[in-house]
C-alpha cells in the first residue's frame, strides 16, 4: 500500500508518495526536521501568498508588470491614497520594488523615494521613519533581511501589485 504525505507551510509545499512507511516516529522526526529549517530561514519565506487572479491591463495583453514599471513615484502614492507616514513608506518600497525591479532596499534609498514624492513627504516623516519602520516590520509589511536591507513581504507585494494594476 503506498505512502502518502503532504506537508504545506504557507506557499511552499512537500508532497511524497511512494513505497515508503512511515511510523510515528519517524514522522514525529520529520516534522522536527522541517520546524529546525523555519527557524533557520529568513523572514517571510513561509509566509502565504494572496491569492492573485491572473492579471490584465486595459489591453488584455496581460502586461501588467511593464505598465506598473512605468508609474512615477507621485503616482504609486496617489494610486496607494498616501495619508500617512507609514502610507508613504510603503508606497515607496512599492516603486522601488515593482517599479524599478529591486529585489530589496536599503533605509536610505526608501527614504530618498520618499522624498521624491513633493506632495506626500515631509520633513517630519525622515525624523520619525525608524519608528515607521520598526511599526512596518512588526506588522510583517516589511522584512528585515541581511545587513541593512529590507524588502516588502510576499503578502504585500502582491497586495499592492493588484491594488496598482487595477487602480
Amino acid at each position: 500500500m503506498p505512502t502518502k504525505l503532504k506537508i504545506k507551510m504557507g506557499h511552499i509545499e512537500f508532497e511524497y508518495e511512494g513505497d515508503a512507511v512511515y511510523d510515528n516516529e519517524a514522522v514525529k522526526d520529520l516534522f522536527s526536521h522541517i520546524e529546525s529549517l523555519t527557524g533557520a530561514a529568513p523572514p517571510g519565506t513561509f509566509d502565504a501568498l494572496a491569492p492573485i487572479n491572473e492579471l490584465e491591463n486595459g489591453d488584455g495583453d496581460g502586461d501588467v508588470l511593464a505598465e506598473i514599471a512605468n508609474l512615477s513615484a507621485q503616482t504609486v502614492s496617489a494610486r496607494l491614497e498616501c495619508k500617512s507616514a507609514r502610507d508613504l513608506a510603503v508606497a515607496a518600497a512599492a516603486h522601488l520594488q515593482l517599479c524599478q525591479g529591486r529585489k530589496s532596499f536599503t533605509r536610505k534609498e526608501l527614504l530618498t523615494d520618499m522624498q521624491q514624492d513633493n506632495g506626500y513627504y515631509n520633513q517630519s516623516m525622515s525624523w520619525n521613519l525608524s519608528s515607521t519602520l520598526n511599526r512596518l516590520v512588526s506588522g510583517k509589511i516589511l522584512m528585515t533581511m541581511t545587513g541593512d536591507q529590507m524588502s516588502l513581504s510576499a503578502n504585500e507585494l502582491a497586495r499592492l501589485k493588484v491594488k496598482l494594476a487595477h487602480s
